[in-house]
């Protein structure tokens, strides 16, 4: 039962790319259990319409977005960016940054003295 939850503990940290040899590793079981827990909790709250990178990019290259759109999923995607695992942001990466690019390209293009795309912009680049 212990060597199972130091296996889950030690796939977790690797997820998080936090190496082996942290001070994390050296943490009771008990934590280690309570860190899972958190874990497992916190991956079943941030399920929503959006679960992969590929659903970010597509929806970000829609045409028919709002300003006000574009932010909240900017704003959702920053939040996933953070909370994912590293080869959920690995995949993002290969074709998200375009994207990304994109977004700010269009914010120069239509955003002159506008808040809004200011907030855009502002998001984008957290990203």
């Amino acid at each position: 039962m212990i060597r199972q939850v130091k296996d889950h503990f030690q796939k977790m940290m690797t997820d998080m790319n936090i190496p082996d040899e942290s001070v994390m590793m050296k943490t009771s079981v008990d934590k280690m259990r309570i860190m899972l827990a958190s874990n497992y909790k916190m991956m079943a709250q941030t399920q929503h319409k959006f679960e992969t990178p590929l659903d970010y990019i597509d929806y970000l290259k829609r045409d028919d977005l709002s300003v006000k759109a574009l932010f909240k999923v900017l704003e959702s995607l920053q939040v996933a960016l953070r909370s994912n695992r590293i080869q959920w942001v690995q995949e993002f990466s290969q074709k998200g940054l375009k994207t990304l690019l994109s977004t700010l390209h269009e914010c120069y293009r239509s955003g002159n003295n506008n808040r809004h795309w200011d907030s855009v912009q502002y998001e984008t680049i957290k990203c």
